[in-house]
């Protein structure tokens, strides 16, 4: 009897890891998590697929791999910085000043974190925040307590100083920032003065008492906000009232990005349905006069896994991902309307109609603005696609 051949295991090379992640991170970085595919990970550096799959299972567990190296090498960054001598806003100018040096690409890293964090599975995405946290966060609390300590800061939340001072970095390294806050220097300034000083307000005294008697008080003017006199108290997004407008422009991008649209779901969990429009343009106006919310489909960071058999692989991730929301479950629409915006765009109807059960319609504009008959002939498309909303929303759309 032959003895038995022992395979030896294969091992993970450190090298070709390295490699694997250094040409990861552009790739992410440049588009969605759903758009980059393992083959193209394979290809840039230089391996097979089944070479890929070898040393990562699979694309999360790249991903997080990625993150989790980027994130160890900044936390021993700021963790060096946090622990500098000085005060609290020497230290906190050596934390940011790290950062702000880093290169580009690796400052952009930071905000995948958020970027991509729904479509990672509980587990990962566990992972990865932990990570974050004990990198940049943590060694501005550390920070913020010592200060608190000594007197240097008024007592407070430290945590909730620390993610604001995030959020300051975070906003001046934008795109709006790098447009007006061009030399780092000044960033960084910017930066630290706001958190200190804040907001200040008018100088001119007889300016500052005519706010504050407007206000009813004798402190810093307050924002002001109105209600729309149509809101009827549904509770939708509710986040943003009594904030500071950071918090609600945090809120804004929070919502933006979630790729579960609570929104959506409380509309419909208080008896409201849903109209959802394909990207670009769809008179919203029209499904509110009916009482149905118009929602804009315009792709998800999401994995296409229920829709991606119903379309051409050579399609692309925001038509895929588009009807992945209904497809999953993520969002419940009672009609579709799409246009014929491109080849894929103008079959997108047939296509959802046959994997949903509401009614699915495509809404032709006009092509020639310059016609005659152009407005007439938006007058009537609009009219017929109002009949199909009305039997829809079952209502009557009026002239008032």
């Amino acid at each position: 009897m032959e003895p038995k051949m022992t395979l030896a295991p294969m091992t993970q090379t450190p090298a070709a890891v390295d490699r694997i992640l250094a040409v990861a991170e552009p790739l992410f970085l440049a588009a969605s998590y759903a758009d980059v595919t393992m083959d193209q990970i394979a290809r840039k550096a230089g391996l097979t697929k089944g070479g890929l799959y070898h040393h990562f299972v699979s694309k999360e567990g790249l991903y997080l791999e990625m993150m989790q190296a980027d994130l160890v090498e900044k936390q021993a960054l700021f963790s060096a910085a946090a622990q500098s001598s000085g005060d609290c806003r020497s230290r906190l100018r050596c934390l940011t000043q790290a950062f702000f040096q880093l290169p580009d690409h690796k400052r952009q890293l930071i905000s995948l974190i958020r970027r991509n964090s729904n479509v990672l599975g509980e587990a990962a995405r566990m992972q990865l925040i932990s990570a974050y946290q004990q990198a940049l966060p943590d060694q501005i609390l550390l920070i913020i307590k010592d200060a608190i300590g000594t007197g240097e800061i008024q007592t407070g939340d430290a945590r909730l100083l620390a993610w604001s001072f995030v959020a300051l970095v975070e906003t001046a390294i934008s795109a709006h920032g790098d447009r007006v806050l061009e030399d780092p220097s000044e960033k960084l300034d910017f930066v630290l003065d706001l958190f200190f000083r804040g907001a200040q307000g008018p100088q001119d005294s007889d300016l500052r008492q005519a706010l504050a008697n407007s206000t009813g008080t004798d402190s810093t003017p307050v924002l002001a906000t109105a209600t729309p006199a149509s809101y009827c108290g549904t509770g939708v997004f509710p986040e943003w009232q009594g904030q500071s407008l950071n918090d609600m422009l945090l809120a804004c991008r929070d919502l933006v990005e979630d790729g579960d649209f609570p929104t959506v779901q409380r509309w419909r969990d208080g008896g409201g349905r849903v109209l959802g429009h394909f990207q670009v343009y769809f008179p919203e106006e029209i499904a509110h006069a009916a009482g149905l919310l118009p929602f804009k489909l315009r792709g998800a960071p999401v994995e296409p896994d229920h829709a991606d058999s119903r379309f051409g692989s050579y399609l692309c991730s925001i038509l895929k991902t588009s009807l992945e929301l209904v497809l999953s479950g993520r969002v419940e629409l009672d009609m579709f309307v799409t246009h014929p915006i491109c080849d894929a765009a103008r079959n997108l109807a047939a296509v959802w109609e046959r994997n949903s059960e509401h009614p699915c319609q495509i809404l032709y504009l006009p092509q020639n603005a310059n016609s005659a008959d152009t407005a007439r002939y938006l007058r009537n498309e609009y009219a017929r696609l109002m009949e199909v909303i009305e039997q829809v929303a079952g209502t009557t759309i009026t002239e008032d």
